[in-house]
């Protein structure tokens, strides 16, 4: 039997920025004699498009820089090799973060204390792939991370530790996502700690998330906003004529990174990746709708209009038209009385991205011209 004291025979699975947090804390454990770390495994090397080479991910590069193992098989379903090796090491603890791979039961049950595993949302809120799209494109008001026992289902284990963050209201996936990423990796270090002192199954340190007392209760989820998914093509694309105007801000903010939210103007595809959501105290329609408060919704959002914009009162344009278009902004009316989308960064289709007053110059874009007449197929 292992002395109590004794680091933790471990292993780090992940891939991504969130992941390379978490592992500079597992590094952290390691020289402390918490863990010992015997390799990483992450994805293979990718193929950046700008830079016209393949990259090694942010995982793969802090490992190697620290001299630790790493390890890239392309799949870990059936792969003996991979599972020996992993049955060589006398495993103790996996941590898994933000992987890429899902891990077949065969590997979940080599490790002696289990698979640690952090995921960015409240489980079981938003369980599935995309959580930090999904807290953004649902308009919560507050997300966070979550730290559970892997099992064979998709993140249904049971929950450690959670530690709920508050998402701002114009708030955009990397800064949400960078907002997540230390909450978590601290989290996580905390839960290993306990592990290495306490020496049981990670699986009997969580709560279950079906059972009454469980998260569920703790952070009621409407079932329409349980999951979140693979992002898809078609999950970009907004119509400024005729899409909520508060649901097309949200889809700007989680996809601006990916080149933003698509809309068609003149045949040309264009990214909107930066805006703000204007909602006119004096001029909006709904000001006694009633709102669900764990979303955010027009209320949020009032403020005076910007200088030398009146709301475009004197112009009878329809929805999805630029109502104002000058050095000072270039801001476009929506099928909401009072609200509006003020743009601020695009970026066309075979361009770079650009600022509004590019934009303006380059379509040469008039008051009351359209951008809702096109649809995207």
């Amino acid at each position: 039997m292992p002395h109590k004291n004794q680091p933790l025979n471990s292993v780090f699975m992940g891939t991504p920025d969130i992941a390379k947090a978490s592992l500079e804390i597992v590094l952290e454990l390691d020289s402390s004699n918490i863990l010992d770390l015997k390799c990483v495994y992450t994805k293979g090397p990718s193929w950046d498009g700008k830079k016209k080479e393949f990259r090694d991910s942010p995982v793969h590069s802090l490992a190697e820089k620290k001299g630790i193992s790493v390890r890239t098989p392309e799949t870990l379903k059936k792969n003996l090799t991979e599972i020996e090796y992993l049955k060589s090491l006398n495993l103790e603890l996996i941590i898994l973060v933000a992987f890429g791979q899902i891990l077949p039961a065969d590997i979940l049950s080599i490790p002696r204390f289990g698979v640690l595993n952090l995921h960015p949302s409240l489980l079981p809120e938003l369980r599935g792939p995309g959580p930090v799209h999904f807290a953004i494109l649902n308009r919560l008001k507050y997300s966070g991370v979550s730290i559970m026992s892997l099992d064979e289902g998709v993140d249904t284990g049971p929950v450690i530790a959670q530690k709920r963050i508050r998402v701002k209201k114009d708030a955009y996936y990397d800064e949400l996502y960078g907002d997540l990423s230390p909450s978590g990796a601290l989290l996580l270090g905390e839960v290993i700690k306990t592990i290495h002192s306490l020496r049981i199954h990670s699986a009997l340190l969580g709560t279950p998330q079906d059972i009454p007392g469980g998260p569920e209760e703790i952070f009621p989820v409407s079932p329409e906003k349980s999951l979140s998914r693979m992002i898809k093509p078609s999950d970009r694309i907004i119509n400024l004529a005729e899409d909520e105007p508060i649901e097309t801000y949200a889809k700007i903010r989680a996809f601006g990174g990916l080149g933003g939210a698509l809309f068609l103007f003149r045949g040309k595809k264009i990214g909107l990746m930066e805006a703000r959501l204007l909602v006119d105290t004096e001029g909006f329609a709904g000001a006694d709708e009633i709102y669900p408060e764990k979303y955010y919704n027009y209320k949020d959002y009032f403020e005076k209009l910007p200088k030398g914009f009146d709301g475009g009162a004197n112009l009878q344009c329809p929805p999805g038209s630029f109502v104002f278009c000058a050095k000072e902004g270039l801001i476009v009316n929506t099928l909401r009385k009072g609200v509006y989308i003020d743009i601020k960064k695009l970026r066309p289709e075979g361009k770079n991205p650009m600022g509004y007053r590019d934009f303006i110059n380059g379509f040469r874009i008039k008051q009351g011209d359209l951008i809702g007449q096109e649809r995207i197929k």
